[in-house]
């Protein structure tokens, strides 16, 4: 739209089309249980649910102590968790585009442990590593 259109419009020359959307309410808020009963039901442990909900392992953690509540956007996400796990584990993973019947979130997440492991100085090693290194060495 370009200034002639704008003041073609304001002398009703041209009508403009407009849609009209409902506004949504906003998302609820979540006690510290509801967040764990949410993350339990979606057999994840705290660090593999806080990379599916984008916030930091100790935030989560914050959350489901009560020491702090989470934010407008991220209790949308955790609406969407609560309401349909299998949905949010998919959209997630980057399957909603897929026209195959919706999995549970046993099928769609990782069967082994979904442990996240940091290296915290240069001297640690994961069970995988030491595993790997015994095998060869």
């Amino acid at each position: 739209m370009g200034l002639k259109d704008i003041l073609a419009y304001e002398r009703g020359q041209i009508s403009l089309r407009t849609t009209t959307y409902p506004i949504p309410n906003a998302a609820p808020a979540f006690n510290p249980s509801a967040v764990t009963r949410i993350r339990t039901r979606l057999h994840m442990s705290q660090a593999m649910f806080a990379l599916y909900l984008n916030v930091p392992t100790r935030t989560l953690q914050s959350w489901e102590h009560g020491s702090r509540q989470p934010k407008a956007g991220e209790a949308r996400l955790l609406q969407f968790a609560a309401a349909d796990p299998a949905l949010f584990a998919r959209i997630m993973l980057g399957l909603n585009g897929s026209r195959k019947p919706t999995p549970t979130p046993q099928q769609v997440l990782p069967k082994r442990s979904s442990r996240v492991t940091r290296k915290s100085s240069g001297t640690r090693k994961t069970a995988a590593r030491r595993a790997a290194k015994s095998k060869s060495g």
